[in-house]
């Protein structure tokens, strides 16, 4: 992290599309092939080290027990994330830092399948700690589509590791695979302890500059970028991509104005694509007390100046908080206290009258939904995950928790895929601390 701070770090590229050059035969999973072809992998981290990159990948994008029970090696996890991370490991040596790559599972939490976010927790952590095991300097999650996956991700890292975490989203047309924009990715991510954000494969550079400037406006992490290179097109029944590394090297400047401090490639390029990249870097730092760089510099200032704001949100939506901001309105008729019709709505899991009452108060202005499931005689610690399943599935409201339960609202947190106010904490000093 320090060393982010004082420079521009230059990542590596694509590791598929290098395997399969190097003998990877389709259809083979990459990373049991890494086990008896070592001396390959090692020959594509050499391969980037000498185009000048300074972080290095391990590859385990795929080496957590989900996708690899796919084919019957569930059990090798940790021997396939120790493996990987000495590997790479060797040839870095303290050239280089290695980065522990922690790609997505194939599975969304619940309800999205049959995995709880608590389950998905599990399987990172695994990996997680395997790779700290292997000596990796930090944990780079890549590629995720999903953010409540992206969220048990972070979690394991953060919780389970004393490694710095890396967290990078994939985007189309300017969102995740379900609906997720770069600044409310980046407000929840921050708030989950992310020390580093951004974006990688996606599409070409063009495609990601939009990203990267929302990513910029919405936090003060450092950010990260990994295009590929160019869009994939099929020619001949091969996979092509057309961005050469002169074309690929065009965009660090602008990738790099944006508050970029790691920037490297993903598929389709070669260490050709990095070496170009990185000779922009260097150019870069030359400039620094330029013209070119005062960007950087008033970027920065204005930052400084702007009225302390901070952000909720919801899976899809962001609402700032803060003196600058007017007023937020809090619809809070989804309450069994006094209402009889939902508690009896809660008694008997009718959603649809709940999800009726949060879309009426939505229609008339409110900003925030408050969500109380304080009935009787029911637990809370199961109904508020169910509450909120339920909400954040159907509408892009942020909510407020409002229960006293510090045990209901650890599960209700865990299931929510924003980031929530919590109501109805009283300020006495063991109920804050709780």
């Amino acid at each position: 992290l320090s060393a982010l701070h004082n420079k521009i770090l230059l990542g590596d590229g694509a590791l598929g599309t290098r395997l399969v050059k190097e003998g990877l035969p389709p259809g083979e999973n990459p990373e049991l092939w890494m086990l008896s072809h070592p001396e390959k992998v090692q020959n594509i981290t050499k391969a980037y080290l000498d185009a000048g990159s300074e972080v290095l990948q391990t590859n385990t994008f795929g080496a957590n027990r989900l996708k690899l029970q796919e084919y019957n090696a569930q059990g090798r996890v940790k021997e396939i994330n120790l493996t990987a991370a000495r590997l790479v490991r060797e040839i870095a040596g303290n050239k280089a830092f290695v980065a522990g790559i922690i790609g997505p599972t194939g599975y969304f939490p619940a309800p999205l399948s049959e995995y709880s976010w608590a389950e998905l927790v599990e399987v990172f952590r695994e990996q997680a700690e395997a790779l700290q095991a292997g000596g990796v300097d930090f944990l780079f999650l890549e590629t995720f589509s999903d953010l409540g996956e992206a969220r048990a991700a972070l979690f394991a890292a953060k919780n389970y590791t004393t490694l710095p975490v890396a967290c990078s989203l994939t985007y189309t047309n300017g969102r995740t695979l379900t609906g997720t924009d770069p600044e409310t990715a980046a407000v929840v991510l921050e708030a989950m302890g992310a020390d580093l954000i951004g974006a990688n494969c996606s599409t070409g550079p063009q495609e990601l500059l939009p990203i990267m400037e929302a990513y910029q406006k919405a936090t003060r992490l450092p950010l990260l970028v990994e295009p590929n290179a160019g869009l994939p097109e099929l020619l001949n029944g091969q996979t092509v991509y057309f961005e050469t590394p002169a074309m690929m090297a065009e965009f660090v400047h602008p990738f790099l104005r944006l508050g970029v401090r790691l920037i490297g490639a993903c598929c389709g390029s070669t260490p050709a694509h990095l070496q170009a990249m990185g000779e922009k870097i260097h150019t870069f730092h030359e400039n620094m007390a330029t013209s070119e760089a005062t960007g950087i510099k008033t970027a920065t200032a204005s930052l400084a100046a702007t009225p302390l704001t901070t952000h909720l949100a919801s899976r899809t939506r962001v609402i700032a908080l803060g003196s600058a901001e007017l007023p937020r309105l809090i619809g809070e008729r989804i309450n069994p206290t006094a209402r009889k019709a939902i508690a009896q709505a809660f008694r008997e899991s009718k959603w649809e009258l709940i999800l009726q009452e949060g879309y009426e108060q939505v229609e008339k202005g409110a900003q925030l939904l408050d969500l109380n499931v304080g009935v009787p005689g029911l637990d809370q610690g199961e109904l508020l995950p169910q509450g909120i399943r339920q909400l954040q599935m159907a509408l892009d409201t942020p909510l407020v928790l409002d229960c006293t339960n510090p045990a209901a609202l650890e599960k209700g947190l865990q299931e929510y895929q924003g980031k929530a106010l919590i109501n109805s904490v009283n300020g006495e000093e063991e109920s804050l601390a709780a």
